[in-house]
């Protein structure tokens, strides 16, 4: 990969929390992390020593301040669906889409271009999102379709801004135009001054001489502002595990607002420990609900998430997301709902996992190692790979640097196969196609898609 940042930058968008993607400072210095676009002549001011060492390395085709304080501005309001007109490189689209996607997690985004500038590199990534769509057609083409928001930087002459504008951006709830003072594109800057109104909004900050390229945005009459931002204090939520169990939570605290989870890894009634709360963090910052998480210091609590334990629930026979929705009185069909999101690592079609606890003599495993053996990778604990080894076979073993990468080897993957465990957990969460060794004294893990499985031998090989 040219651009090593890009995947650093897309993992960086995806995990901080709330509180750093408002801050305009932080998502200038994404951008510049990212790479600027290697443009011939010395336009970008400051930032000039941002812009990658060749033009054919994908970068960011804008200033870093005016992109920052744009989207950053862009997070208080709902966007489901995204078009980008000009992606260029795909670098801006590839960054913008993300950023949107932690404050609006259902978005669609599309990026036309019909040019022949696309970045592999980003190309690839795009192919692999089913969020994320590139299409080879002009405005033309899709002429009155309806976006939240529509970012013009397309063909910035023969009167293309205007077409721009005419064909998708005056029907968009946003309208955002790029290089309105860039003196290299002054039919964008006549056609801006045309279309400016008493909602318009400009972001121009520039360190260069003279000021380049500026951010022109224009609101429709039904633009909504995004529920998921408006709190003044973020609800508090506390959790004392284990793992799997925090997962399966995430239905009731999206259901109940979202905020911020404090993990209390000293409580004895579980085997959570400190470092497991750590390796989980990066996931849980990942969702948009998720406002923050950090370890428990005896805070004052909103919701005792624990509280499911003693609910009189069954336990050992309810599912846990049902048993955590039940104990805050929510509706219980949350959880035929996708409820975690991440990206895409494709490492093998299938991903195996079996933890040293619950589990099912009679399940097929070595039916199942002969079958994908060649298509898999095991995830989990060298010690959990060593004893599955041992006692049905051989299949690759996979390290991971913390749950969050976890779950997008398993988002990634076509099957997982496992037992009860958070690494099933995750890919129940995800919504994957799934099967399960379920333990017969403690099957509480059983939800009822038709894409989760528990005889282990419906699958055919994947590839």
């Amino acid at each position: 990969m040219q651009n090593k940042n890009i995947i650093a930058v897309q993992n960086l968008l995806r995990c901080l929390d709330i509180e750093s993607l408002k801050n305009p400072d932080v998502i200038a210095n994404l951008v510049r992390a990212f790479g600027i676009v290697q443009w011939p002549d010395p336009a970008f001011g400051e930032d000039e020593k941002f812009k990658n060492p060749s033009a054919d390395m994908a970068g960011i085709a804008q200033t870093p301040n005016q992109i920052a304080k744009a989207l950053v501005y862009l997070s208080d309001f709902e966007i489901k669906t995204y078009l980008e007109i000009g992606i260029f490189h795909g670098g801006n689209f590839l960054f913008v889409s993300e950023y949107l996607r932690r404050f609006n997690p259902e978005i669609q985004c599309l990026g036309i271009d019909p040019g022949e500038f696309l970045n592999n590199e980003i190309c690839e990534i795009i192919e692999h999102e089913d969020w994320l769509t590139f299409s080879k057609i002009t405005s033309d083409d899709i002429a009155k379709q309806k976006f939240d928001l529509v970012f013009i930087d397309g063909d910035h002459n023969d009167g293309w801004a205007e077409r721009d504008y005419n064909n998708i951006g005056k029907f968009a709830q946003i309208c955002m135009i790029h290089d309105i003072i860039y003196l290299a594109c002054p039919e964008v800057g006549s056609f801006w001054k045309t279309v400016k109104n008493n909602t318009a909004i400009e972001f121009l900050e520039s360190s260069a001489l003279p000021a380049i390229h500026g951010i022109g945005l224009l609101h429709g009459v039904n633009t909504k502002h995004n529920p998921e931002t408006v709190k003044k204090q973020a609800q508090t939520f506390l959790h004392s595990g284990d793992t799997g169990d925090v997962v399966y939570s995430l239905p009731a605290i999206k259901e109940l607002g979202g905020g911020k989870i404090f993990l209390d890894p000293l409580w004895e009634a579980t085997l959570f420990n400190e470092n497991n709360a750590k390796l989980l963090i990066p996931l849980l910052v990942a969702q948009p609900y998720i406002e923050d998480v950090a370890l428990y210091n005896g805070e004052a609590i909103d919701y005792d998430l624990n509280r499911f334990r003693y609910s009189g629930l069954d336990l050992v026979t309810m599912n846990l997301s049902e048993a955590y929705l039940r104990t805050f009185s929510l509706p219980t069909d949350l959880i035929n709902k996708q409820w975690l999101n991440v990206g895409k690592r494709k490492v093998k079609s299938v991903i195996f996992h079996r933890s040293a606890r619950y589990h099912n003599n009679s399940f097929p495993w070595k039916d199942l190692v002969n079958r994908f053996k060649n298509q898999a990778v095991f995830v989990g604990l060298e010690e959990e790979h060593e004893q599955f080894v041992k006692s049905f076979g051989h299949i690759p073993f996979y390290k991971v640097c913390d749950f969050l990468e976890l779950a997008e080897v398993i988002n990634g993957a076509d099957l997982f196969i496992g037992n009860q465990s958070l690494p099933f957990a995750i890919s129940e969460a995800l919504h994957k196609k799934n099967c399960l060794e379920v333990c017969e004294d403690c099957p509480n893990c059983n939800f009822k898609r038709k894409d989760h499985n528990i005889d282990g031998m419906n699958y055919e090989r994947t590839e």
